[in-house]
């Protein structure tokens, strides 16, 4: 199974349930990948302290450059999940599609980055117990 994450940038929350994906889900036969519907020129890596709230938890981060969604990885994914409540996901297949309505967090407000990493923490546990179960 391949699962694509994504957010409106890519710097945030599919980044966070891509890593919390790679960390909780033991089996090899899953994928993960994350993207964003734009790019944040001014800001195109990780916001630090999400990084850091990451890192803290031994959550590692195979890359903190945000990416671009693209056709590609749309074929490549067997399901999509979109980490926002507010993205247009006009062009997706709907069949593959899942939403998680997480909100977004500013880049210095560390209390709602901690609850928004909690949330999609709990998305992501859910789904890793799932496909950990499964046969």
């Amino acid at each position: 199974m391949r699962i694509l994450f994504i957010c409106k940038f890519n710097r945030f929350r599919s980044k966070v349930a891509e890593a919390l994906a790679r960390h909780y889900i033991r089996r090899k036969d899953v994928e993960v990948k994350s993207a964003g519907l734009m790019i944040d020129f001014m800001r195109p890596f990780m916001a630090q302290p999400v990084v850091e709230m990451l890192n803290h938890r031994d959550i590692l981060i195979p890359n903190q450059k945000s990416e671009l969604i693209n056709d590609q990885m749309i074929k490549w994914a067997d399901k999509i999940i979109v980490v926002s409540g507010d993205c247009p996901i006009g062009n997706l297949p709907a069949g593959k599609v899942e939403i998680w309505p997480i909100g977004d967090a500013s880049d210095h407000d560390q209390a709602s980055i901690l609850i928004r990493i909690n949330e999609i923490e709990n998305y992501v546990q859910q789904m890793a117990d799932r496909l950990n179960n499964k046969r």
